[in-house]
């Protein structure tokens, strides 16, 4: 049983000060999620609701603390989120949504907060699925799931619930609405699953075991001004996400200069393509990086994605996803960075290389931005690409264009 002094030290060390406060705090929620479940253990679960805090950048503070909150009995753990909800969403709404989620996709928990949704304050409520709606992308499957929750929330609020039906007796309660099972597929986390994280947790569910792990971490996104859901991060076991680098405290402020070098060391690994699943994971990741809004923190990464090229690949999953990425950057900041990493990236995998500058050649506007940067590249090494391409039998409308750039970079 964990008595009110064990319940101050776990508040203490939920602030995840040192290492060493994590790894105690990670212990005592293991100890409570595989513990079987006594009356004065459920006393515990209010407060356990009260720790989460939307501050928190700590997977091992966060992880283990949802591992234990989750292992409560279904139907105990959701009627207790609902009584609560009030004080809990005050001091986390973010987190609440969190939780909120993994319930409306797990059925059993669904079907709780629709048979007691009188339990809830209505004002939080609706003001949950308010921050839920609003917070894109937002899936049809959850859509409907408002829309439903919106008129039960309405109808059995805890003044239609508990009210007074005259002589000192309760309201009964109203017939509930009904309502067709949404007829689009329920969201459903999947290990090895690589997007925005905004995007990755509309899937969890409720006990399912599988954590978001950021890419470069949440501590290292906030350092730099990025909002955690604007973060790249892939779906991972529970087992596999302690043994990352930025698991627990790990992440201070002199491992978060390693964070994108950590995410370089997975891409790279993933880059040889020595499984399909390498394979399929390399390409989710390339593709999230095409498709998002680039920032600063993501411009650092060009060069090095430069630098991934091979030319004894022979895998289109590996190569062509790679492409995708290094040419969704802004063309000018692309054509840029080309040529200031020219010298590197040509030693590193000439015909790859070679590639992408015909690709240059054949788009008027990289092009236009090549002939005024041209001074940007190492001259040793542009003038040793040209002499390639030129070996190589160009094509006519090539060949024009390789006689104006070697005089440019000889001017």
């Amino acid at each position: 049983m964990i008595d009110k002094q064990m319940l101050k030290r776990i508040k203490q060390l939920s602030k995840g000060l040192t290492e060493e406060d994590v790894a105690e705090f990670g212990r005592i929620m293991e100890a409570i999620a595989e513990k079987d479940k006594t009356e004065e253990d459920e006393k515990l679960l209010p407060d356990l609701f009260l720790l989460f805090d939307d501050a928190w950048t700590s997977d091992g503070i966060i992880y283990p603390l949802l591992h234990a909150v989750e292992s409560f009995e279904v139907t105990f753990y959701t009627k207790t989120f609902l009584k609560t909800l009030k004080d809990s969403y005050g001091h986390a709404p973010e987190s609440m949504e969190w939780l909120f989620i993994g319930m409306m996709n797990h059925d059993l928990a669904l079907e709780v907060i629709k048979e007691n949704i009188h339990l809830a304050d209505k004002e939080t409520f609706l003001a949950l699925l308010d921050f839920f709606e609003n917070d894109e992308p937002l899936l049809e499957y959850h859509k409907q799931i408002i829309a439903e929750l919106r008129v039960l929330v309405n109808t059995f609020s805890k003044k239609t619930g508990t009210g007074d039906g005259g002589g000192g007796k309760p309201a009964p309660k109203p017939e509930p609405p009904k309502f067709e099972a949404p007829k689009v597929e329920k969201p459903k986390a999947v290990v090895g699953d690589t997007k925005e994280y905004r995007v990755l947790k509309k899937g969890r569910v409720l006990g399912d075991g599988i954590e978001a792990h950021h890419m470069p971490s949440k501590a290292y996104l906030e350092k730099h001004g990025i909002k955690k859901g604007d973060g790249i991060a892939m779906n991972m076991k529970k087992e596999d996400h302690v043994l990352t680098r930025t698991y627990g405290n790990r992440n201070n402020a002199q491992s978060n200069l390693k964070s994108r070098d950590e995410l370089l060391e997975r891409i790279k690994f993933l880059s040889k393509g020595l499984t399909e699943e390498d394979v399929a994971e390399f390409g989710r990741i390339m593709g999230v990086i095409a498709e998002k809004d680039k920032t600063e923190e993501d411009e650092k990464l060009l060069p090095d994605l430069f630098l991934l090229f091979y030319d004894d690949w022979t895998s289109e999953g590996i190569i062509c996803p790679l492409i995708h990425a290094v040419e969704s950057f802004e063309d000018s900041f692309y054509v840029e960075t080309f040529l200031k990493g020219l010298k590197d990236f040509y030693n590193n995998s000439k015909e790859c290389i070679e590639g992408q500058f015909y690709r240059i050649m054949n788009h008027n506007p990289s092009l236009e931005i090549l002939k005024k940067n041209v001074h940007l590249a190492d001259k040793k090494t542009l003038l040793a690409l040209l002499d390639n391409i030129e070996n190589d039998e160009p094509l006519e409308r090539h060949k024009p264009i390789i006689t104006e750039l070697r005089a440019l970079v000889n001017t």
